[in-house]
């Protein structure tokens, strides 16, 4: 479905934008569709045969789905605090079943055992997360992740330089007007979404990362004022 929503009052992860979501995302995030795939190809060096991932904020499944069919044998679960995301995926992957989905909010601990998982993603999840409370789930993460582990996350990032980061938002509305997002759709979605999403710097999120004990953390794709990064459990 297309996403023709104009957003209204403080943004939420209902039914309306779980059907729509898959559209959501290919029009606004540059670069989407490589940033999926390399997501996958950096799990390549961590991600075993019978082992287990997690994605923290799996919204309608779509990355699970991408990894049940790159990797069939490993067990996959997902993470969203939307009843309506959660409702999307379960459709989406029900013919895979190693995938298990539930509806959880992260920011209040992983529930799950230490040293459980190889890969844990987090795909445009922790800006979402208030800030206080980020810290805490970084290092449930580290804590959940087996020695040698990797947390794969994508975030939408400001610049340290306020000239660059002005350049980065302007090509980026750029980028949606291309996508045929209206200038009205743009500025009410960014109006919504004040306070909700809150991105962070590169250093900022990689210090987060680091004191939360990962050994290393790299950026492995960006565009504009998005990235991935990749951090190992040595």
């Amino acid at each position: 479905m297309k996403d023709n929503i104009l957003a209204v009052g403080r943004w939420d992860f209902n039914s309306d934008v779980a059907n729509c979501f898959e559209d959501m995302l290919t029009r606004s995030i540059p670069s989407y569709n490589i940033m999926r795939d390399l997501v996958l190809e950096v799990s390549s060096k961590f991600i075993k045969e019978g082992g287990y991932l997690l994605d923290v904020g799996c919204s309608n499944g779509l990355n699970l789905l991408s990894f049940a069919r790159k990797y069939p044998n490993v067990n996959l679960i997902g993470l969203d605090n939307s009843v309506d995301m959660i409702e999307k995926s379960n459709i989406l992957c029900k013919d895979y079943p190693l995938i298990n989905t539930c509806t959880y909010d992260v920011s209040q601990g992983i529930p799950y055992t230490d040293g459980k998982f190889n890969v844990i993603t987090s795909v445009l999840t922790l800006q979402f997360i208030p800030l206080e409370k980020r810290p805490k789930v970084i290092s449930d993460i580290y804590s959940k992740l087996k020695h040698g582990g990797a947390f794969i996350i994508v975030e939408k990032v400001i610049s340290s330089h306020h000239l660059l980061d002005e350049l980065f938002t302007d090509l980026y509305i750029k980028h949606k007007l291309n996508n045929n997002y209206t200038q009205e759709q743009i500025d009410l979605k960014r109006k919504s979404l004040e306070g909700v999403l809150v991105p962070l710097t590169t250093e900022w999120n990689k210090d987060l990362i680091l004191k939360a004990g990962f050994g290393t953390c790299e950026v492995f794709w960006k565009h504009l004022n998005f990235e991935g990064m990749v951090a190992i459990k040595c």
